[in-house]
Formats: structure tokens, C-alpha cells, sequence
């Protein structure tokens, strides 16, 4: 499955609005740039209809380094999430489903 990129994006998003290919880009770094500032400032972002980016303040932890095995200890962070809307969700199982019906060992993948 090929990957999308922003340059496609643009290009998309320029033929369906008849804004040149340039301000689309604009516009995508634009919007870009304030999600990740928001993020940063620890904000959350609803946008209806697609889904809800946040940056959960994850607490200090212990962990294990896979190689040695010694035990660190993990600092505070942020990690930045998406949960999808509702409408996304029911939509992307409308895709897969038709591929699960035909496909039962795929169910739990």
C-alpha cells in the first residue's frame, strides 16, 4: 500500500479547491505548524468529524533495556496521540470488512 505524501496532498487539495499548489502547501504547513505549537502547550484539538490530537503528560517509569537487561528509569514526557472520530472509525471498516468476510483469518490481525 502506497504512502501519501504532503506534495499529493497539495496537489489533491489544489484541484478540488482551485487554489494553486503553493498555497495549499502553505496551508498545510500552516495548519501543521499551530497542531504541533497547541500540542506543545499542552493543549488537545478537536477537529469534528475526524478525530482529537492531544499530548498526554506520560509519568516517570521504570523500564527494561533489551540488551543488558538493567533496569532505567524512563523521564516525564509528552507523547502526542490521535483518536480518530466515530465517522473515520465506521468508515475505515467499511473498507475492511468486505476483505475480513472474504478473508475470517484476517479478523484478528
Amino acid at each position: 500500500m502506497p504512502n501519501t505524501t504532503k506534495l499529493q496532498l497539495a496537489v489533491q487539495a489544489a484541484k478540488a479547491t482551485g487554489l494553486t499548489q503553493i498555497q495549499c502547501q502553505k496551508v498545510m504547513e500552516t495548519f501543521l505548524d499551530v497542531v504541533g505549537s497547541q500540542l506543545q502547550a499542552g493543549n488537545t484539538l478537536e477537529l469534528r468529524g475526524f478525530g482529537r490530537f492531544s499530548a498526554p503528560l506520560r509519568e516517570s517509569r521504570p523500564a527494561r533495556n533489551p540488551h543488558t537487561g538493567e533496569e532505567v528509569r524512563l523521564p516525564r514526557r509528552r507523547t502526542a496521540t490521535l483518536r480518530f472520530s466515530s465517522e473515520i472509525l465506521a468508515a475505515l471498516d467499511s473498507v475492511t470488512a468486505p476483505v475480513v468476510a472474504q478473508h475470517p483469518q484476517l479478523e484478528h490481525c
